[in-house]
């Protein structure tokens, strides 16, 4: 959710007003048992996104992949070198 302020006009103080920001969608992921996967998800252009990784969700430690991404379209695609292990788990983050 995006939060600028607005000035009402009447007594000048501000108030809020909301627009509704879709959360990041995974669409496709692909080159699974290879090493690298290529990942595909929704955006919004000129918005930053963030991908993260686990190999192993009960330590709840998410590895950032390297860089940010600024989507310039719809979607974004992004590929994650997944050396040798047996499972990797996803999530794209829409950074504000």
């Amino acid at each position: 959710i995006d939060l600028p302020a607005a000035t009402n006009q009447a007594d000048g103080c501000d108030i809020g007003a909301f627009e509704f920001i879709p959360p990041p969608v995974i669409l496709s992921l692909t080159g699974v048992g290879t090493t690298s996967v290529v990942l595909t998800w929704s955006a919004i252009s000129n918005r930053q996104y963030r991908l993260l990784y686990a190999d192993d969700l009960r330590t709840g430690i998410w590895i950032n992949q390297p860089s940010d991404i600024t989507a310039s379209g719809p979607t974004v695609v992004a590929t994650n070198g997944v050396d040798s292990v047996p499972q990797r788990f996803y999530r794209v983050l829409l950074l504000l």
